[in-house]
């Protein structure tokens, strides 16, 4: 089961999200509604990728994130994944570790080609020390997301 309930106000926009919810621990769930809504921030929450003011997200029971408490899951440790429009990597960690990523909860039979051929066939071994900040607008995600 997700529990979720935070609050969290942009800036000086007076955009603010209220969001309160439930999700049963299997099956499908969905977020809908119009555009600007705060849909994307909600999963962002979720995921770790956005600190909201206030609030709490539990999976399973387990808290990933308590204001209240201090307490901050990061987003590698979550078990939650986003897919977005335009490909984003974790800011914090090297292209080499991004890369990798996706590998650690992966069975064995379900990974394919290894790491170093996937890098060679992207060519992207000169870029493997990097943060994402750091790369080329050119170079960034897509390419290292299709990789993970």
């Amino acid at each position: 089961m997700l529990e979720v309930a935070l609050r969290h106000r942009y800036g000086r926009a007076g955009f603010a999200i209220d969001a309160s919810f439930t999700a049963p621990g299997a099956g499908v769930t969905a977020i809908f509604g119009p555009s600007g809504c705060g849909k994307s921030s909600i999963l962002a929450a979720v995921a770790g990728l956005l600190r909201p003011d206030a609030g709490r997200v539990a999976l399973a029971g387990k808290p990933l994130l308590d204001t209240a408490e201090r307490i901050f899951i990061p987003p590698e440790r979550r078990r939650f994944a986003m897919v977005f429009q335009e490909a984003r990597l974790f800011p914090h960690l090297s292209v080499a570790t991004n890369l990798r990523y996706g590998l650690r909860r992966a069975p064995p039979a379900a990974i394919g080609p290894g790491f170093e051929e996937v890098v060679a066939l992207l060519g992207l071994e000169a870029l493997l020390a990097r943060r994402p900040g750091r790369l080329c607008v050119g170079r960034r995600p897509h390419q290292r997301t299709q990789a993970r």
